[in-house]
């Protein structure tokens, strides 16, 4: 069922916000995610207000997004939103997608619980549907995409580039066994990692960019065992097997 609310509030989402992500979360919603954070939960029409945080961690909680879109039993899209201490939620009326879109502009940034949120539910959707044959099938293919072992260089290269970066820096260490790759371009967004984490969800589309596909960076798996990738001057760190 929630991949059925999933597929449905798609296209109302993209309508609202653009260019966004879908993801599911415990408990029958559906988050949407665009590049500022979490725009709104979907959900079904009746469905009850969570009331525990959306998530926590390191004493911080991320609350539960006040603006929701529900579906209703005509399969119609409904905006409304939950105002702090109401008992009850207020549809938006009229102009309801234009509103919508004001109060997903004015909501604050994630905090550290929230993208540790998010960057779980993708790890969960992937950790699920990489059990299909079919994705095990693309994924042998996706692999000889890459004949040699040090294509990731260049790789990463092409990302500091398509980011802005004016600086890129390139370390080793022997204990872990590995090499840290940082550049000076611009940070992640929410899409972004969500880009990286598959293949044809990149955020470069439409501008002038050396790569688009959200395939390049696949290629740090090629030579390296783990891959811990952040923002915040964080870098690029690649493990050895």
């Amino acid at each position: 069922m929630v991949l059925a609310l999933r597929l449905w509030a798609q296209t109302p989402c993209n309508s609202v916000f653009g260019k966004c992500v879908l993801l599911e979360h415990e408990d029958d919603y559906v988050l949407c995610v665009d590049a500022e954070g979490i725009a709104c939960v979907v959900c079904e029409d009746g469905a009850a207000r969570p009331t525990a945080a959306l998530a926590t961690g390191a004493g911080i909680e991320e609350p539960w997004p006040a603006l929701q879109l529900r579906r209703l039993a005509s399969g119609e899209p409904a905006w409304v939103i939950w105002p702090a201490g109401a008992a009850a939620h207020q549809e938006l009326r009229g102009e309801g997608a234009a509103q919508a879109h004001v109060r997903a502009a004015a909501r604050p940034p994630l905090t550290e619980a929230g993208r540790m949120a998010f960057v779980r539910a993708i790890h969960a959707y992937f950790r699920q549907h990489v059990l299909e044959p079919s994705v095990a099938g693309f994924l042998s293919i996706l692999e000889k995409q890459f004949s040699r072992s040090d294509l990731y260089l260049f790789e990463l290269l092409q990302n500091a580039v398509d980011e802005g970066a004016m600086r890129v820096s390139l370390s080793l260490s022997e204990s872990p066994p590995a090499l840290r790759f940082t550049h000076d371009g611009k940070s992640f967004t929410p899409l972004d990692v969500n880009g990286l984490s598959s293949v044809g969800m990149s955020t470069k589309a439409g501008k002038k960019a050396v790569g688009f596909m959200g395939i390049g960076f696949k290629a740090c798996h090629k030579r390296f065992g783990h891959v811990v990738c952040a923002d915040q001057c964080a870098g690029l760190a690649l493990f050895s097997h």
